[in-house]
């Protein structure tokens, strides 16, 4: 016999959205065992944009701990305790793998069932990564880009011109390289090359940005190394390193066929402000 759990509100995802919404409930009066937040990691609500500032300014040793939500505002940090103090049951690495909107329940991988009263979806993107797609990295091996997984840049080395020569790797391990290109939400990441390498206009000069444009292949020399980027149109650029960054897309599998969809993500009632506050209220 199937556990069955049945709470007034229940919040799908752990990111950002569920670690906010959490002390918006608690600040509205929430009672002890009302709100559950189910997520598929391991770890409780932390700030990603707080994330990737602290892990890429080398001065720091930073923490998880220290980028609980809600960090981002300058609140009491959120830990595990505190969900349990304020009667949240916070069930991590759990991961929801059917919503039937209809009758209101929820099932997770563990054959669990959850029932709730209004439910909160904050399931974030689905990252398109190589890893997501075998051909798609096959396509980038056979044209010369080695994928490196499980690792992460934590600086460089340049020559006495100040040119950059290596990429230095966690672990102390480098990689040759003329050209870097570094990117958190669409901006040029400069302190990781602060004193290092010129700026302007609050990006790296020397850097350009292409834009209305996308790339569509890649050429490569006898040795099967890229040399060239093709993009649309034919034109080509010399290189001979490329990142590939193509975002991500909302996670909407569990509700096809069940809300309406718009852009490509679920499409939500109109925002209404109370105050200064913006409020988005949507209710299954």
């Amino acid at each position: 016999m199937a556990e069955e759990k049945s709470y007034k509100y229940v919040i799908i995802g752990g990111g950002v959205a569920a670690g906010y919404a959490a002390r918006e409930f608690t600040k509205q009066g929430l009672n002890p065992g009302e709100l559950a937040i189910i997520s598929k990691e391991p770890v409780s609500p932390f700030e990603r944009p707080e994330l990737t500032k602290v892990y890429i300014d080398l001065s720091v040793n930073p923490t998880l701990a220290s980028v609980y939500c809600c960090a981002g505002t300058g609140e009491e940090k959120q830990y595990p305790h505190w969900y349990k103090k304020k009667g949240i049951d916070l069930i991590v690495s759990t991961e929801i793998v059917k919503a039937d909107l209809a009758s209101k329940t929820l099932v997770s991988d563990d054959g669990t069932i959850y029932k709730y009263q209004t439910l909160l979806i904050a399931t974030v993107n689905r990252f398109f990564t190589p890893e997501m797609s075998a051909f798609y990295e096959a396509y980038l091996i056979n044209k010369g880009i080695k994928i490196i997984k499980g690792t992460a840049v934590t600086g460089f080395n340049t020559n006495s011109d100040g040119v950059v020569t290596e990429v230095i790797l966690e672990g102390g391990r480098t990689l040759e390289a003329n050209i870097v290109v570094a990117s958190v939400g669409g901006k040029p990441v400069t302190s990781l090359f602060k004193g290092q390498l010129e700026e302007e206009k609050g990006g790296i000069k020397g850097i350009k940005i292409i834009k209305g444009t996308a790339v569509t292949g890649f050429n490569t020399n006898s040795d099967g190394v890229v040399t060239e980027v093709i993009l649309e149109g034919g034109r080509t650029l010399e290189a001979n390193i490329v990142v590939a960054s193509v975002g991500g897309k909302p996670a909407t599998s569990l509700f096809k066929g069940q809300l309406e969809e718009e852009k490509g993500g679920i499409k939500v009632c109109v925002i209404k402000k109370i105050r200064n506050r913006a409020l988005v209220s949507y209710h299954y």
